[in-house]
């Protein structure tokens, strides 16, 4: 009887133990999950955290916001939007963008990004050519750069500088640009870039051109409102032509917006060429870049790719293979320019006076920046 007793006493014994067990464990895991909240706050707090230290030290970020430079015997460019007198003519311009970083302040071009500008500038001398800095710019008045002077022959093109924050305000893309996506994209130069060459037809109307094309032909040949098939599939952004009234603005309206929606900075050609191409397809003209005409785009021009891309980004190759020169001059005789690829030939070298496609059409085009390069183009 008294084991028995005992036993009872043991068993309870035990499911108090096993209680307190239970209890303790239920507590112990509240107090995990509890802690597990606040970590994921935490955690949430200090990614925050690391990408505003990624924005306020991302290089092009800090460069487009740098007020003072150790330099002297400069002349700052001026201010695209200091005064009436500087902004572009309403459909009369062509523009370029340089989004690079300039980190001496100083301006620089490449021979082959002057070559653009210099062939724009000379067969087209009844549009103004502005190639706008996002970067704070000045030119060194006592030794300037040899081919910074070579545009600057001529009377139509205009270096200015605009800082990118003033030309977003009162736009569309002003409460988007003022976040800072742009510059957490590995992408930033190109998506910076893609913005503000729609911004600039929308604001002003004219044409924009990407610094690696050759122009052969004049714009005055050609309407005003155009777009570029790149591909079967794809609509150029590397050059594109709005009104700055009427259809032209709409669709530069329309592309803005879809920038600013849909944006994604972790694909290359999502607000780009495919944002143009989205706007397009889906709005304007609702059928494939194949089937685009002006009669199914509502009067839009849509260029066949050989007016602009008559050798396509695979054959790069060939504009550095003086076997080719003579069939590609055949191939080009009738664009109105000649798209280079620069992501895919910068590495190519061409010495000047070879019998290269790329040098012969430089040397023809753009003369004076060709001549005063040195031995490399």
């Amino acid at each position: 009887m008294v084991s028995i007793k005992r036993q009872i006493k043991y068993n309870k014994l035990q499911c108090v133990v096993a209680v307190l067990f239970l209890l303790t464990v239920l507590n112990t895991f509240t107090i995990f999950r509890r802690g597990s909240i606040k970590s994921e706050i935490l955690k949430k707090k200090i990614q925050e955290d690391y990408e505003d230290l990624i924005l306020e030290s991302t290089v092009l970020y800090k460069c487009y916001n740098k007020k003072h430079f150790n330099l002297t015997n400069v002349k700052r460019i001026p201010d695209l939007l200091g005064d009436i007198e500087s902004e572009p003519r309403p459909d009369e311009t062509i523009f370029f963008h340089v989004t690079n970083c300039l980190p001496r302040g100083l301006v620089t071009l490449t021979p082959r990004q002057a070559c653009a500008i210099e062939s724009a500038a000379a067969i087209n001398p009844e549009l103004d050519v502005f190639v706008i800095f996002s970067s704070p710019a000045y030119i060194q008045e006592d030794d300037p750069d040899s081919v910074v002077q070579s545009i600057l022959e001529y009377e139509n093109v205009h270096l200015r500088y605009s800082d990118p924050w003033v030309f977003t305000k009162f736009t569309p893309a002003e409460e988007f640009f003022n976040k800072g996506d742009i510059f957490k994209s590995p992408f930033y130069l190109a998506h910076m870039s893609d913005l503000l060459r729609i911004l600039s037809l929308w604001k002003w109307g004219g044409i924009y051109i990407d610094l690696d094309f050759i122009l052969t032909k004049t714009f005055s040949n050609i309407v005003s409102n155009f777009v570029v098939q790149e591909s079967d599939d794809l609509l150029a952004n590397s050059i594109l032509s709005f009104k700055s009234e009427g259809l032209g603005h709409e669709i530069a309206d329309a592309i803005l917006k879809d920038f600013v929606i849909n944006y994604r900075g972790d694909i290359w050609a999502h607000n780009g060429p495919s944002c143009v191409t989205r706007v397009f397809e889906n709005g304007l003209c609702q059928v494939p870049v194949s089937q685009m005409t002006p009669e199914n785009c509502l009067g839009f021009q849509v260029l066949p790719s050989e007016d602009f891309f008559p050798i396509g980004y695979h054959n790069v190759d060939l504009f550095f293979d003086e076997n080719f020169l003579e069939s590609g001059e055949e191939i080009i005789e009738n664009s109105i320019g000649v798209h280079v690829w620069n992501k895919l030939s910068s590495g190519f070298e061409v010495e000047v006076g070879s019998n290269v496609l790329y040098g012969v059409l430089a040397e023809q085009y753009c003369p004076i920046v060709y001549s005063s390069c040195g031995d490399l183009f």
